[in-house]
């Protein structure tokens, strides 16, 4: 796999006091390291798989970088898996049925060539289910890195975090995707997915989103692999008036050499981790 960025002391960890929390995406791995006792995260980094490569060759990839990597191969007090993956389908609980989740994702996600995990969780803040699939060879590589690791959809994490008092279009970008949250009169109104290959299809996404609901000039608040000196921000900037990057999560402290990157980066990874 190949290093995006990390920040990293090994020798300053000891696995044994600190939760690991990990982002597997379609493009990569990231993963960000809290100190229990300290309260303070200590390491992350950003990893991609090869673009060249089949499904079963980034599962290959993923184990072997997992048990190679000297930090990541180690005995973790707790391990959090994040799955940023977009098929997933949110089912309210009127409408449930277990049985029916496989035909459901197929329907609107296409039909599985290859073998799958499903897995569902429970929103019982929004009276709704979570059902999602991921690729089964990945899942394999986790599990059999971490067994007793806690697995948890991404758009779960973001519905159980607290909407702004202020409506607020958050994106969270990766290298060739992102991850688009509205909240408008204090509610959620639209989590997804959305692919992109230059800085207008971005706009153009965005754009339509706040026409779809009527949202006027409202904030933009940005994360993940994106600076204020690229030619994405300054596209989006033709559009947007009230621009902001996404600060640190206040309830952790942080080395100085994370302090050093852009806040932007890490956010929304260190946002996994549930305080307390």
């Amino acid at each position: 796999m190949k290093k995006l960025f990390e920040i990293l002391s090994p020798e300053q960890i000891v696995t044994e006091t600190c939760n690991l929390i990990g982002e597997l995406t379609g493009e990569g791995f990231c993963y960000a390291i809290k100190n229990i006792e300290e309260n303070q995260f200590v390491g992350a980094g950003v990893f991609e798989f090869d673009k060249s490569h089949q499904q079963a060759e980034c599962s290959m990839a993923l184990q072997i970088f997992l048990h190679q990597h000297e930090v990541l191969s180690g005995d973790f007090k707790n391990v959090r898996i994040v799955y940023s993956l977009p098929e997933s389908v949110l089912i309210p609980f009127t409408l449930y049925n277990s049985r029916q989740n496989k035909e459901v994702l197929n329907l609107l996600h296409g039909d599985v060539i290859d073998e799958a995990t499903i897995l569902t969780e429970i929103l019982n803040a929004h009276d709704l289910y979570n059902a999602y699939r991921l690729p089964a060879e990945l899942h394999k590589a986790v599990e059999t890195q971490y067994p007793n690791f806690n697995g948890i959809h991404q758009y779960t994490t973001l519905l159980q975090q607290k909407a702004p008092e202020t409506d607020q279009l958050s994106v969270i970008f990766y290298s060739s995707k992102m991850v688009v949250c509205l909240y408008k009169d204090g509610q959620h109104k639209l989590i997804n997915s959305f692919d992109f290959r230059v800085a207008e299809d971005v706009s153009y996404t965005l754009l339509n989103i706040c026409k779809q609901f009527e949202t006027g000039d409202i904030n933009l608040e940005l994360s993940g692999l994106i600076e204020e000196n690229s030619s994405l921000y300054r596209e989006i900037y033709k559009y947007f008036g009230s621009i902001s990057f996404s600060k640190l999560p206040g309830d952790f402290g942080y080395t100085e050499e994370i302090l050093n990157y852009p806040s932007q980066y890490f956010s929304h990874i260190f946002a996994f981790e549930p305080c307390g």
